[in-house]
C-alpha cells in the first residue's frame, strides 16, 4: 500500500472546511495474488470512514487519514497522512462614512452616543473580534467608539477585523469635530 505524503490546503471560500476534489488522496497498492480493497479512517478533527476521500469534508485543524488494504485472504497492510487545513481567508469588514459632528455644548469636544460608528463584519470560521485605533487630533485605541470623547479637528478612525487564525481586514473613516457654537458676550 502507499499513501500520499502529508497535505496542507486552506479552507474552501467562504467555509471553515476543506472539501476534497478527485482520488488523488486515495492509497493505491498491489498484491501477489491480486485482489485487494481499500478503505480509510479519518481520526483528529474530522471523523469518518469509506473507501475514497473523493468529496470528503475536513474540518479546519489536522485529519489523521489511515488507510488499510485487504487482500482476499485477509491480511493487511496500513499508510497514514496527515491533512492540515488552514483558514488564509480574510474576514470581511464594514465601516461607516466619514462623519462631521459639531462639538457637545459647551465643551471643545465631542462624545459619540452608541455604537452606530462601530464596525461590523463576518468571517468564514465565525469567529471575529474588532479593535479601532484612533490618530489625528484625537488618539486612542479600544473595541467599541461609544462613549468615546474627540477633540475638535479631524480624526482617523481605523477598524481592524481579526479572525481566530489571525487574519486581518481594515477599514477606516475621519470623524470631522467643527466648533459651532457661538461665544458668550
Amino acid at each position: 500500500i502507499n499513501c500520499v505524503g502529508n497535505q496542507t490546503v486552506s479552507t474552501d471560500n467562504n467555509t471553515c472546511t476543506y472539501t476534497k476534489a478527485g482520488t488523488g488522496w486515495d492509497a493505491i497498492g498491489s498484491d501477489n495474488c491480486g485482489t485487494m480493497t481499500f478503505g480509510y479512517q479519518l481520526s483528529g478533527v474530522s471523523s469518518g470512514s469509506g473507501t475514497s476521500l473523493a468529496g470528503v469534508v475536513f474540518n479546519k485543524g489536522v485529519t489523521t487519514v489511515t488507510w488499510t488494504a485487504t487482500d482476499g485472504s485477509g491480511n493487511t497492510e496500513t499508510c497514514s497522512f496527515d491533512v492540515t487545513v488552514n483558514d488564509t481567508q480574510d474576514p470581511t469588514i464594514t465601516c461607516v462614512g466619514d462623519q462631521t459632528v459639531s462639538t457637545d455644548n459647551n465643551t471643545c469636544t465631542y462624545t459619540k452616543v452608541g455604537t452606530g460608528w462601530d464596525a461590523t463584519g463576518s468571517d468564514n470560521c465565525v469567529t471575529v473580534t474588532f479593535g479601532y485605533q484612533l490618530s489625528g487630533v484625537t488618539s486612542g485605541s479600544g473595541t467599541s467608539l461609544a462613549g468615546v470623547v474627540f477633540n475638535k479637528g479631524v480624526t482617523t478612525v481605523t477598524w481592524t477585523a481579526t479572525d481566530g487564525s489571525s487574519n486581518t481586514e481594515t477599514c477606516s473613516f475621519d470623524v470631522t469635530v467643527n466648533d459651532t457654537q457661538d461665544p458668550t458676550i
